[in-house]
């Protein structure tokens, strides 16, 4: 079974939670659940419903919206397009959703007795265990670990350094909590069961350089592992408040806004404009620095050199446009 095949089993990738876009997609799961089961009379959350909406500038100081399908909105993200968002209409059902039955539905049973012990779990494990040799043994198990931390890092990103505008309510943070408990027990067991088979892999001293970048400062990483030079990290600072103004980055340069595609394609630019150190041309190594800075785990399967190129399209040649001209000009381009 493949990295892909494994991880879009219904059982494993509807508990592995990303964005709030995920977080919002497992409360319709629970509102269907609700339906099917006929306790609609009980909890009335009919009215729950993802709405999707595209902005346009009319005029210089005026912008209007327009609803579009979540197959639309899902579309221009891919794409990189920036305005556009989604959204569910809690103010209509969230007094009527069954809060504490959700986290009696969520508790230690569905965890340890369920998942740990029967479920995504077993399943991790047997998977790993299917294939031949300890390299790729090695390869499935980083792949689970890190799929696990970029899940609990994206959700506690999303609680502490996220949404400031719009703070989350009650049901996405129960959410939340519920999904960071299971990434931390997931990871536990992975470790408990594997650390005796393959101690190398979870080895402090053996740590990777990923692992040595993120003790220490963000620039002094960057500066040190990332960049050419202080000029090229100095280019690279201006490209990141042009992002935060047009929304792909957070305002404390903590977190991805957009999707993974977007981030490789910003990869890409900044390697095209020779910012980057030229040994990460050939390895993964430099867009897995970036996602540590950035707190952007997803989708890691398109960091290698040749699936980075395969995010590059026509429809988004010139997504980073607004970049250009930006730069001070002390620095040249060649």
């Amino acid at each position: 079974m493949t990295d892909t095949e494994f991880f879009n089993q219904e059982l494993i990738k509807n508990y592995l939670l990303f964005s709030i876009y995920d977080v919002d997609e497992f409360v319709l799961r629970e509102v269907d659940k609700i339906k099917s089961s006929n306790a609609i009379d009980i909890w009335d959350v009919g009215k729950a419903k993802r709405y999707s909406y595209e902005v346009f500038r009319v005029s210089e100081n005026k912008c209007e919206e327009e609803e579009i399908s979540t197959k639309d909105y899902l579309d221009k993200e891919e794409q990189g397009y920036s305005l556009c968002f989604t959204r569910l209409n809690y103010e209509d059902f969230e007094d009527e959703f069954p809060l504490d039955e959700l986290l009696q539905r969520y508790d230690d049973d569905w965890l340890l007795n369920f998942h740990y012990n029967k479920a995504f779990l077993p399943s991790a494990i047997e998977w790993v265990q299917e294939t031949e040799g300890d390299g790729g043994k090695k390869l499935k198990i980083r792949k689970i670990l890190q799929t696990l931390k970029g899940s609990k890092n994206s959700l506690e990103n999303i609680t502490y350094s996220s949404h400031k505008n719009e703070p989350l309510n009650e049901i996405q943070k129960t959410v939340i909590e519920i999904f960071i408990r299971f990434n931390e027990v997931m990871l536990d067991g992975v470790t408990s069961y594997f650390k005796d088979i393959f101690p190398e892999l979870f080895d402090k001293k053996e740590a990777s350089l990923n692992e040595k970048v993120i003790k220490t400062t963000s620039n002094d990483a960057l500066s040190h592992y990332l960049f050419i030079g202080l000029k090229e990290q100095k280019i690279f600072e201006e490209y990141e408040l042009k992002l935060i103004d047009n929304e792909f980055l957070s305002k404390d340069k903590n977190e991805w806004l957009k999707n993974p595609s977007s981030f490789i394609r910003f990869y890409n630019y900044c390697e095209a404009k020779n910012l980057f150190k030229k040994e990460f041309k050939k390895s993964k190594d430099g867009v897995s620095l970036l996602r540590r800075l950035y707190n952007f785990h997803i989708s890691n399967n398109i960091d290698a050199p040749d699936k980075r190129q395969l995010q590059e399209n026509k429809k988004n040649k010139h997504q980073y446009y607004f970049l250009k001209n930006t730069i001070n000009s002390t620095y040249k381009f060649s």
